[in-house]
């Protein structure tokens, strides 16, 4: 029975980095995207696919950690696979590793599947999936997400007030899921002087080019922050977690 899982090679260019030869979080998240689709589209259940029969992968949390130092401009092998799933949850994990055969960058992310016309969820058990060869191996660790805790933003100034770009949207019209997590990381004070290390984003209401977000950020450890983004003054649209540490001068 052959496995579930897909492999590629990853190569990140400069442009893929900040002003630290740090990858970006979106950089990384693209990666994730692009192998989840290419995957997808293989299992028979990608974009087009779905489309055909008025439904969209909608993403509903991910997250991502640093395992161990890497130069970001060496060649990675990206594997992904899916979670065997029951629910309306849709599990996919995620492992880059260096050409030792080391992890350097684990990420999972938590997907369902929407009707266009409805906006109701759909069960995976209506879907056409595959049955065989599914592996039960988390990429970060068991039940890896964090319960990011709410905080109470209404006297606080918003770090970014931006209007959402055309540039900025998917092909669902939405603002994509990477872009998020730009907004979060720049909206860290100081962000220049460190690297991320773990960062986790919830989605709660998608963003379209009429919109505006604004951020807060409240610092909840001694390198670790969590960002709100609030969709036209009132409504959630993301919350994310982060953690830092310095970057060190040689």
């Amino acid at each position: 029975m052959k496995s579930i899982i897909y492999e590629k090679e990853v190569l990140f260019t400069y442009s893929d980095c900040d002003a630290n030869d740090n990858l970006t979080p979106k950089s990384i998240l693209q990666a994730c995207q692009d192998a989840a689709g290419e995957h997808a589209d293989i299992m028979h259940i990608g974009y087009e696919e779905l489309l055909a029969k008025r439904l969209i992968w909608v993403i509903d949390r991910t997250r991502f950690h640093i395992e161990k130092a890497f130069n970001p401009f060496e060649p990675l092998v990206l594997k992904t696979w899916p979670l065997r799933s029951k629910t309306i949850e849709f599990n996919r994990e995620y492992v880059f590793e260096n050409t030792a055969g080391q992890r350097v960058i684990t990420a999972t992310s938590k997907w369902c599947i929407v009707n266009i016309d409805t906006r109701r969820l759909v069960r995976m058990r209506d879907i056409q999936m595959p049955q065989e060869g599914y592996i039960e191996d988390y990429a970060i660790e068991e039940d890896p997400y964090k319960m990011i805790v709410p905080f109470d933003h209404d006297d606080l100034k918003p770090v970014y007030d931006i209007p959402i770009r055309f540039s900025e949207l998917d092909h669902n019209g939405h603002m994509n899921n990477t872009n998020y997590a730009c907004l979060a990381a720049d909206s860290i004070p100081n962000i220049s002087s460190k690297r991320i290390v773990d960062m986790q984003l919830n989605f709660m209401k998608e963003c379209q080019q009429s919109d505006r977000l604004e951020t807060y950020v409240n610092k909840i450890g001694e390198n670790e922050y969590s960002v709100i983004g609030l969709k036209n003054k009132k409504d959630v649209s993301f919350m994310a977690d982060i953690i830092l540490e310095d970057i060190k001068k040689c």
